[in-house]
């Protein structure tokens, strides 16, 4: 949908540029604002986040919902920035959180049932075999 004035009208190009300039000389002096002002403590912070663990692809789920509870309270805590833009920000969360919440969760339970699972075969004296070092055998010549 293009751009229009308070008329209807479509915005001109000089116009759409005079728009884009404010917009972004607004972002800067809201950059340098919050650079100068102190930090709000309490709350998530994205150095309480765990490393994501690289090699286990059920973990990223829940891991990345973490993320987004992490920037869901950055953005709610955030002083300077406008209403309408925590708003933004926070629907986009939303819709994206709840894509993740059912994976996340059924994750979480599949981790747990196999930890338990775990516990039970080693109760019962079960090895886990897939550490082993199995020799290897070389193929027959042909």
């Amino acid at each position: 949908m293009p751009a229009r004035d308070d008329n209807g009208k479509p915005l001109s190009g000089a116009a759409k540029r005079k728009r884009a300039k404010a917009q972004a000389a607004a972002v800067q002096k809201d950059e340098a604002k919050r650079k100068t002002t102190k930090p709000v403590s309490g709350g998530l912070r994205f150095e309480d986040l765990p490393e994501p663990a690289l090699q286990d692809p059920a973990y990223h789920v829940a891991w990345w919902n973490q993320v987004l509870m992490v920037c869901a309270d950055q953005v709610i805590r955030d002083e300077i920035m406008p209403l309408e833009k925590k708003l933004k920000f926070l629907s986009d969360f939303a819709a994206k959180a709840g894509m993740l919440r059912d994976k996340a969760a059924e994750q979480e339970k599949i981790k747990k049932i196999l930890a338990e699972q775990k516990d039970q075969r080693a109760a019962i004296g079960l090895e886990d075999v897939s550490k082993l070092d199995t020799p290897r055998i070389s193929r027959p010549p042909r």
